[in-house]
This record gives structure tokens, sequence and C-alpha cells, in this order.
């Protein structure tokens, strides 16, 4: 792995979107490099999350860049808000137009909520890469909202927009993203992460969700990698097995569906990803 303080190829800071939101990045460029990653960690998590895969691009001559989603991490905004989905998209396209390297192929990777923020850019901006890769994405929840919670999210959008709730086992404990007891200290430590959703971004996120499902054939003929947990706790894993079975009806030569065994919401947090890492590297190169 390298060392970031001894690197001219580090570089991180903002950019600033076109509703004045600052958002936070880190980039990772070799020399030469072949393609562009763009990075999108999920709801409430950070770029800390994602630098073990970071450098794995780095160091297979791929330009990477992590980026947090307005109201994550370095970003600005009010954690766990968005005012409307669409907001996050907007961050999205400012990191591909100002800090992606120019005159190569983008590939944008999402995990949990950026993985529906992922493919909600992707359906509605098919120009702007060449590949999707979908970690664990959040087109439902495994254990959803219950009538009474579902009656406070929509009464709060109206009502008290920026109300929180807390998350648990839907994506707030540690011990539902990873099994790796290193990685869980972190993540109950790490006060950068946020544990709540507000009733505004929980509304926005049931909104897109029914988009994506309903759209998502519009990018079957994009290159789309998707890996999810048989039993993640967190994210649904069999409407990931539905939605990506709607990708492959025409075509399925460039796509591909990788099912992991453990009990996991974030499996770059492992303790061997290795042979994830080569998969994920394998089809962007095929």
């Amino acid at each position: 792995m390298i060392n970031l303080c001894s690197t001219n190829h580090f570089s991180e800071g903002y950019v600033t979107t076109k509703d004045n939101f600052k958002i936070y990045y880190k980039k990772l460029k070799p020399e030469n490099p072949i393609k562009n990653i763009v990075i999108i960690p999920g709801f409430g998590a950070t770029a800390t999350q994602f630098l073990g895969l970071q450098h794995f691009f780095y160091e297979n001559g791929f330009s990477s860049i992590i980026l947090e989603l307005r109201g994550h991490g370095f970003s600005e905004g009010t954690k766990g808000y968005v005012n409307k989905y669409d907001d996050y998209l907007e961050d999205i396209s400012c990191i591909l137009n100002e800090v992606t390297e120019k005159n190569i192929p983008t590939w944008i990777c999402g995990h949990s909520n950026g993985g529906l923020a992922t493919t909600y850019f992707g359906i509605k901006n098919q120009n702007k890469y060449e590949g999707l890769i979908l970690i664990s994405p959040w087109y439902s929840l495994t254990k959803p909202l219950n009538f009474l919670e579902n009656l406070l999210v929509n009464l709060g959008n109206f009502m008290f927009p920026k109300l929180s709730a807390p998350m648990g086992d839907r994506g707030g404990l540690a011990s539902g993203c990873t099994s790796n007891p290193v990685w869980q200290k972190i993540l109950d430590s790490d006060k950068q992460i946020h544990k709540y959703a507000t009733a505004r971004a929980n509304y926005e996120v049931n909104k897109t969700q029914k988009f994506v499902i309903e759209n998502i054939v519009e990018i079957e003929n994009k290159k789309i990698l998707m890996i999810h947990c048989k039993n993640d706790p967190v994210t649904d894993y069999q409407t990931s097995v539905r939605n990506f079975s709607l990708l492959t009806k025409i075509n399925n030569d460039d796509k591909q569906f990788i099912a992991l065994e453990k009990n996991i919401h974030h499996p770059f947090l492992e303790l061997e990803n290795d042979n994830l890492f080569n998969k994920i590297l394998n089809f962007i190169k095929k």
C-alpha cells in the first residue's frame, strides 16, 4: 500500500456545486491512468472506509476519486439530510466535470446509498460513464419501515423535514456492516460517520428507489457489475437480484452479479477482500 504522505499522486480538496455546496474528495492518480474510477460511499459513510479500494485501483493504473456527498464527511450540508435526491446527482456531476482525468473512460462505483445514487445517475446520464459497479445497493431495506415509521417519514417530510431518527440495524450498527473487529471499532468511534437519517432523506430515498426499479432497464446496454451479500442485514439482496435480472433480459455479456456468502453489508472492510478486489479489476479490464 502506498504512503500518502510521500507521493505527489495524491490530492484532496473541494469542488463547488451550482447550488453552492462544497463537496470534498480524495484523489489518487498514477502517471498514465487508463480509466477514472469515481467511488461514492453509502449513507452516513465517509471516504475513510474506501481507502483500501482506492489504493488497489491506483496500484493497478486507475485514477480513483472518492467523493463525500453533501451532508457527509467533510462536505457541506446537514448530516443525514438532502433536500431532493437530485442534489446528489449535482455532486457527482461536479466531480466528473472538474476532478476526473479527461479523454479516458470513467466508471462509477457506489456502495449502499452510493449504489442507489450511482444507478440513478447512470439512468439519467448515460453518456457520462463507461460502466457501473454497484455494491450492496440500497434499492430496498432488508427490514422495511413499518406502517408507523412510514407515516412519520411522510408527515415529517412536510412538517419537520430535518427531524432525525437513528438507523439502528438498518445501517447504524457496525456489526451489520462488517465482521472485522478493527473496523467495527473504527465505525463506532468515527465522529464523522452519522447514524441518523432525516425524514426528508428517507422520503427522497423512497421516491428514488421506485424510480430506479421502474427505469433500470434504461441502462441495459451499459457495463454493470453488481455485488451483494446474500444475507445482508441492511440492504435487500433479493431486490438486487430482481433488478439485475431486468438488466440481463436482452444482453448479459457485459454484466456480472457476484453473490457473497457473508452476513455483512460492507464487503470492503473484511479481512479477506483481495479476491473480491481482483474480481472487480478483471471485470473492468474485460
